[in-house]
């Protein structure tokens, strides 16, 4: 038994309706993707990242972080490595770890590798990595200290232990 035209067309478009009522109820509707704001705050020129304590990378920045003699501590990471996410979690976010941080006044700074910014792409290049995770300690008038690609929290406090006593005045 074969439908007319109009009966064919009415359960099509009712069909979508349905369809389409099931999607906007069932699948999340994300708020996220508004403008970005283009006034951030900064802290003494730095633009906090998204993690309290940390903040968002660039050359310039840590070229002046450098010339102040302050000790570094690079992140870049990507929304979709795994690996970043694991170190972040198990060790750069772990309270005992930014207490470690904050003994030796580490400054900690965040580079967002999520869309493959061309900046860090060549910063990380230069660091002598292909790709992320990316993790840099900086001590002043010393080599680098690269973390390996997973890495623990003795890793960490094995560098920070490289960092030279403050002289007291």
């Amino acid at each position: 038994m074969e439908h007319s035209k109009a009966v064919q067309f009415i359960f099509s478009i009712l069909a979508i309706a349905v369809i389409a009522g099931a999607a906007y109820t069932y699948l999340p509707l994300k708020e996220k993707h508004q403008a970005p704001k283009t006034e951030v705050a900064t802290i003494d020129g730095m633009t906090p990242a998204d993690y309290p304590g940390w903040y968002v990378f660039s050359p310039e920045l840590l070229d002046k972080l450098q010339k102040e003699g302050k000790t570094v501590f690079l992140d870049v990471g990507a929304a979709w490595c795994t690996n970043c996410k694991v170190n972040e979690k198990k060790v750069l976010h772990a309270k005992d770890i930014e207490a470690d941080f904050a003994k030796y006044e580490v400054v900690l700074l965040k580079g967002d590798f999520t869309r493959e910014d061309p900046v860090l792409k060549d910063w990380i290049q230069k660091g002598g990595s292909i790709g992320v995770p990316f993790n840099v300690l900086y001590i002043p008038g010393q080599k680098p200290i690269k973390m390996p690609e997973l890495f623990s929290k003795d890793d960490v406090r094995k560098a920070l232990q490289q960092i030279p006593p403050k002289e007291t005045k």
